[in-house]
């Protein structure tokens, strides 16, 4: 159930920026109104997004509710709404670049003197390579988690996973600041390197962050060629797909986004096309058609199929095309 909201918000706030770069018509917005309670709602706050002050103000009321601080792990979205810009907090204050006014701000609510302690040991374990002994964060213990985890699941774990997984994933992610920042000790490097999948993790930090985008093209041509020029995807076919071709169609799926934001530049766009079948791909993206039209397409192939609804898994492009924009 938690899985189907986080794919839901995600799919709703997609159906937001789509509506905000004027992509919608007004018919198809009404619809969705009707359909969704809260839409405009969340529209305008999509549009502008609360202020610091305004964020401030909600994180004070909710703690003086609840009795407590919130969780990021919780059911409720506007727990972890608050959750999510406190930890925003942590990072800025960690950068040594939160205001003396907004700190000052923030400590009016209870509870968040402690929770600045907290970060401020967090900072002066990184200056010093090891974690300060007051600090109720070790080390060991949580490689040990992340051992058992790994042994347990057979995977590395993910930021959208739940409760532990997340906070291992956290745990993960410093690792990889650490290492890029070329402060972690050897010992602890061959003590990651002995936990399955982590020595493949270790080769991906070791590529700067501005080759990424290259590595990547000449991964998606790598498979490519061997998959009979047909490029990844998410769907189609399988329940599954493996993770390395779901990586790819996601970087892909990146790249189309920063084309219809107009972000993607001149070089990157040249890169991608020097991919067996991109070329056709973004002649695609640039001739998107409209709503009105899909819809047409949608019913002249539902009667040719007796009736019958597309299902994304099918090994029929088209087909898979009709579904997922139905899914939209």
């Amino acid at each position: 159930r938690e899985e189907e909201e986080r794919s839901l918000g995600a799919l709703l706030k997609v159906q937001l920026r789509r509506h905000a770069m004027g992509e919608f018509s007004a018919e198809r917005w009404r619809a969705m109104e009707e359909a969704i309670p809260g839409l405009r709602q969340r529209f305008t706050a999509f549009l502008r997004p609360p202020s610091f002050a305004e964020q401030v103000e909600r994180l004070a009321a909710w703690t003086a509710a609840a009795g407590r601080l919130p969780s990021m792990g919780a059911d409720s979205i506007e727990e972890r709404s608050l959750a999510k810009f406190l930890h925003n907090q942590s990072i800025a204050y960690s950068r040594r670049k939160m205001t003396v006014e907004r700190k000052a701000r923030l400590l009016e609510v209870p509870g968040v003197r402690q929770r600045f302690q907290h970060w401020e040991l967090r900072h002066a374990s990184r200056l010093f390579g090891e974690r300060a002994r007051s600090s109720l964060w070790s080390w060991a213990s949580w490689l040990r988690h992340l051992g058992a985890w790994i042994h347990e699941n057979g995977k590395l774990p993910r930021r959208r996973g739940t409760g532990l997984e997340r906070r291992l994933h956290a745990f993960l992610t410093e690792q990889r600041r650490v290492y890029v920042a070329g402060a972690l000790s050897e010992r602890r490097r061959e003590e990651l390197n002995k936990l399955p999948g982590l020595d493949a993790r270790f080769k991906r930090w070791d590529v700067r962050r501005e080759h990424h985008f290259d590595v990547l093209v000449e991964a998606v041509k790598d498979w490519v060629a061997t998959h009979d020029g047909r490029l990844p995807r998410h769907y189609g076919g399988v329940t599954q797909r493996e993770p390395r071709e779901r990586r790819l169609a996601k970087f892909l799926a990146n790249r189309q986004m920063e084309f219809r934001a107009g972000t993607l530049s001149i070089e990157r766009r040249a890169q991608l096309e020097s991919i067996e079948g991109m070329r056709e791909r973004i002649e695609g993206w640039e001739q998107r058609p409209t709503f009105e039209a899909r819809v047409r397409k949608l019913e002249a192939w539902v009667e040719q199929h007796g009736g019958r609804m597309p299902n994304r898994r099918s090994e029929d492009q088209e087909e898979r095309q009709h579904a997922i924009f139905l899914d939209w």
